[in-house]
């Protein structure tokens, strides 16, 4: 593996489609940050699974634009996706983000979930919501929380909308609101129930009041 680092640019740049098919994937994970770049976008979409998953997290964070979003959805899901910095996060398109499994999401962490895009938000889907922790709960800021649909706001456990913070809550729009169950309501603390304006309060429905 440590021959393969010792290629120039250029000739990392000269392989062949089926010679970087051939790497091992030990091979692929010995190349340095700063080789990433120089392998020919085309090359992306074909690597290996097992390529992918040996992917180191600062060879991810080097990825161009181009190269992330020639990531298959396949070889999404194989990454090791925590230790991607959140500017790289921020490069996927939104169906590749939709594409993460529930296990990738939940893994996420403060900085990651900040760098999530509105268009990134409305792409979750309902088993990634689910799985959501509660630090990355915590971690949204209000202007995102905004983009989460009535459908996917629904899909949050008691637990989740536990851990809502004031400011939150407050950025909640009325839609927002009425999806909300009566045990979503419940278990809304009284710290962040105190962020809700009046017009907020007014969209709230009899059994959700009877709830608080």
């Amino acid at each position: 593996p440590s021959q393969i680092a010792a290629l120039s640019n250029d000739a990392l740049h000269a392989l062949s489609p089926l010679q970087f098919a051939s790497l091992r994937p030990t091979q692929v994970q010995s190349l340095m940050s700063s080789q990433i770049q120089f392998i020919s976008t085309s090359y992306f979409s074909q690597i290996a699974n097992s390529h992918v998953a040996a992917l180191t997290s600062s060879q991810v964070n080097s990825f161009t634009l181009d190269e992330t979003h020639l990531l298959t959805l396949k070889q999404l899901q194989a990454l090791s996706i925590a230790g991607v910095s959140g500017l790289a996060l921020s490069q996927l398109a939104s169906s590749q983000v939709a594409a993460l499994t529930p296990q990738q999401f939940a893994s996420l962490q403060s900085q990651q979930i900040n760098s999530l895009r509105v268009d990134h938000i409305a792409a979750l889907t309902t088993a990634q919501i689910v799985g959501i922790t509660t630090s990355e709960i915590a971690a949204l800021r209000p202007d995102q929380i905004v983009y989460f649909s009535s459908k996917q706001i629904a899909a949050f456990s008691t637990r989740s909308v536990s851990v809502l913070n004031a400011d939150q809550v407050g950025g909640l729009y009325t839609l927002q609101l009425s999806s909300l169950s009566t045990a979503q309501v419940a278990a809304i603390s009284a710290d962040a129930i105190d962020g809700l304006n009046g017009y907020q309060t007014q969209s709230l429905k009899t059994a959700q009041i009877a709830a608080l």
